[in-house]
């Protein structure tokens, strides 16, 4: 474990350690406290908002025509 032991029984959130005869606490590797939440990542968008080389109102004139186009098969 991080907290430098080996564990003799484990239920729910409770971990019992067993930390040896000359276990000193005062040399416990300090884990640090997160005390800041990291930035959330920005992900690139997956539908293009725009196809290249028209403006937006073309492209959703578009697809609103592709929308109305027959299926080719039905499952």
């Amino acid at each position: 474990e991080k907290t430098g032991g080996l564990i003799i029984h484990k239920q729910g959130g409770v971990l019992i350690l067993y930390r040896g005869r000359y276990y000193n606490p005062k040399k416990r590797p300090a884990i640090p406290l997160m005390l800041w939440k990291p930035h959330e990542p920005v992900y690139p968008r997956l539908i293009k908002t725009t196809i290249d080389g028209l403006t937006i109102e073309e492209t959703k004139e578009m697809r609103k025509a592709g929308l109305k186009v027959p299926p080719l098969t039905k499952l």
